[in-house]
């Protein structure tokens, strides 16, 4: 049987693996909320805010085009859940957006991220 903490470990690496494959309906249907609080401040993204999940998706999938490759990394994940039945998730993460026509190397990003 599955312990909270493990589902939470799931659908944190969901996330990352629904958006290496591009599953968008994915993410809609078994990851996010219609909306969402959104923070990648870490890497640069601009401040947290709420916004819905659909434009978010919209958003990584116009990012994502022309790219050849896509790869998330994440661990470490610390897991704190609240009274409210919510929990809050704690990761690092790196991403490599690889792609081969590119001007300035082939990795175009590489981030740390935390959430």
């Amino acid at each position: 049987m599955n312990t909270d903490h493990q589902l939470l470990t799931e659908l944190a690496n969901k996330l990352f693996m629904y958006t290496d494959l591009q599953l968008w309906d994915k993410l809609l249907a078994e990851v996010f909320t219609e909306d969402i609080w959104f923070d990648m401040s870490s890497a640069g993204a601009g401040e947290p805010n709420y916004m819905k999940a659909a434009a978010l998706c919209n958003t990584w999938k116009e990012g994502f085009t022309g790219l050849d490759s896509i790869h998330h990394q994440a661990g470490h994940y610390l897991i704190e859940l609240n009274e409210n039945a919510g929990a809050d998730i704690f990761a690092y993460a790196v991403a490599y957006h690889y792609k081969k026509a590119a001007t300035k190397g082939y990795t175009e990003h590489l981030w740390v991220v935390t959430t």
